[in-house]
């Protein structure tokens, strides 16, 4: 039998102590002030450090760790819960908090790690094999949880786990342990899972492009996933070729599946799996049906917890990750020179204008409602995407009168990493105004000169790391956009910033013209006939399809109303 191919730290003495007997880990645990969850993390990570560093009987060990794993896993749930919805950078604390959930969910895993090394060294033992199932599942568990907290705040996990996470699996194969059933907990009644479960749940979510995820979904999936993960297989390759649905794992590549196409080579079938998806995907695909129909999320059974529509539009996304190649569009080329970018439609309002304070036009006249020339035909619709964030936003309060000041908004420079046709990789360190989510409006300026143009682009993708350091993926949604003032006509008549996109003509793509507003500027907006103020200029139009909703924008194809005749 081959030894595990897995790494430790090597054992040193720390200048922390460890209680290493597990009724005195016990009553340490149960003397921990749980109402300051950053101080009992501090205290866990110590003593997880320390213990992990000494020579300990791994049967010991394995018991003291699932001691540790229900106040572990109430201190991660209550930082992540405060981290969650902060947009990067984060602040200095919150990148320390982040670190310290990192490092205690990878402390686990070493832990577990080590009873598995353990074990081998012992495996002459009776019942050596089916006892390693539990630190497999366990070490694999906290790799997962290492993984989702990364991509729950968007920063980069540590090189070498996904490696990791592959040496375990290849060894519960060679144990033939992947299908044992392990006790999810030492409670009565929490019921079984696997090794093959577990590490299908991790393989999958890293599948979903977690970094381009909402704030917050990566959770949603990767509960989800915990309750469904089962439904896919992984299998060594054979004849067949590549279908939807399949994935290559690469036993020996530091990184999640890929879509591949490509037939296995007899040199490569010992270190590729095929993870298959098809029959999750009709899974899904039945919940979406259902949620379609008006059947409310709760009565799904779905192990994950979100609103109706929420649900939809993930699981749209992730069938989208799991039943097609997710490939790029585009050639990308390495990127060079800076760009300006504010972030935000008020930003991006307020840079083009001009730097004029936003105010409501003083006098205004609207024509009566009429018929609408619905020139959007049904091909030419873009494809609606709802990514219902919560927002700060209160709709309900008119306006002030105020006009914005310019320091409330900020310019920021970010370099060009790579580019194509359709967006740009940005990085940039953190600056005074720079708070960024996945689904923010951009303005992008290429030069710098009072009169260059402004380009809309979206934020796709996103992650920083713990020195500051911000990515950013973005789609340029046109060459530019035309400032303007929106109204409502029909309720209250409350002024808001607006950009006009024009209408792109491309081989692949013919969009009409589009409207972007900040999300909650309107109720409704469907259901009402708006005005575009540009200038002295007024435009009544009708909003025909929602086309996108993020967390802060909403944007509407628009046809325009004709007025009456006399």
């Amino acid at each position: 039998m081959l030894a595990p191919a897995i790494k430790l730290p090597e054992k040193q003495a720390t200048a922390w102590v460890t209680e290493t007997t597990v009724d005195a880990t016990r009553s340490w645990l149960n003397t921990l002030p749980g109402a300051d969850s950053s101080v009992v993390a501090r205290e866990l990570y110590r003593s997880l450090y320390t213990l992990n560093r000494l020579e300990l009987n791994p049967r010991t060990r394995e018991k003291i760790l699932e001691l540790y794993r229900n106040t572990v896993n109430t201190v991660t749930a209550s930082i992540q819960s405060h981290l969650g919805q902060q947009p990067l950078p984060l602040t200095p604390n919150s990148r320390l908090a982040a670190e310290i959930v990192r490092e205690l969910n990878r402390e686990m895993a070493i832990g577990y790690k080590t009873v598995v090394v353990g074990l081998y060294e012992t495996w002459r033992q009776r019942l050596f094999r089916k006892s390693t199932a539990l630190p497999i599942e366990r070490a694999l568990r906290y790799f997962g949880e290492l993984l989702v907290h990364c991509y729950h705040v968007y920063m980069p996990y540590p090189p070498l786990v996904w490696l990791e996470v592959h040496e375990l699996f290849r060894y519960a194969e060679q144990l033939r342990l992947e299908n044992v059933p392990v006790e999810i907990s030492v409670r009565e009644g929490a019921g079984t899972t696997s090794i093959k479960e577990r590490y299908s749940q991790i393989c999958l979510l890293g599948l979903c492009n977690p970094y381009r995820l909402p704030q917050g979904e990566a959770k949603k999936v990767h509960s989800f996933l915990y309750q469904w993960a089962g439904i896919a297989g992984i299998y060594v390759p054979g004849t067949t070729e590549s279908q939807s649905g399949n994935f290559y794992i690469d036993l020996l590549r530091d990184g999640p599946p890929i879509m591949s196409h490509q037939p296995v080579s007899a040199g490569m079938a010992k270190r590729i799996r095929v993870l298959d998806a098809v029959s999750l995907v009709e899974k899904v695909k039945s919940f979406i049906r259902r949620l379609e129909q008006g059947e409310p999320a709760s009565q799904l059974a779905l192990g994950t917890e979100c609103l109706d529509s929420a649900c939809l539009e993930m699981f749209r996304r992730v069938v989208h990750s799991w039943d097609e190649a997710s490939l790029r569009q585009h050639n990308r080329s390495r990127g060079k020179g800076l760009v300006s970018v504010c972030i935000g439609v008020e930003s991006a309002h307020f840079f083009a204008d001009g730097q004029r304070p936003f105010l409501p036009p003083e006098e205004i006249v609207v024509s009566s409602e009429g018929p609408i020339d619905a020139a959007l035909t049904e091909s030419e619709e873009h494809s609606y995407i709802d990514f219902d964030l919560p927002i700060d936003t209160d709709a309900e309060k008119p306006e002030s009168s105020d006009a914005a000041e310019k320091d409330n908004f900020h310019i920021t420079r970010w370099q060009v990493v790579d580019q194509s046709a359709s967006g740009m990789l940005l990085r940039s360190r953190e600056a005074p105004g720079m708070h960024v989510r996945v689904g923010d409006i951009l303005g992008i300026q290429f030069e710098v000169s009072a009169d260059a143009v402004w380009w809309p682009a979206v934020v796709r993708r996103l992650q920083g790391d713990v020195n500051g350091i911000v990515e950013v993926g973005v789609e340029l949604l046109a060459s530019h956009y035309e400032p303007v003032t929106v109204r409502a006509v029909n309720g209250e008549a409350i002024f808001k910033p607006g950009l006009l996109l024009p209408p792109l003509k491309t081989a692949e793509h013919h969009r009409p013209q589009s409207l972007v507003f900040s999300r909650g500027a309107f109720r409704d907006p469907g259901g009402l006939q708006l005005s575009i103020i540009a200038g002295d200029k007024v435009r009544n139009v009708r909003p025909l399809k929602l086309v996108e909703r993020s967390g802060s924008f909403e944007q509407v194809f628009f046809a325009d109303v004709i007025e009456k005749e006399s």
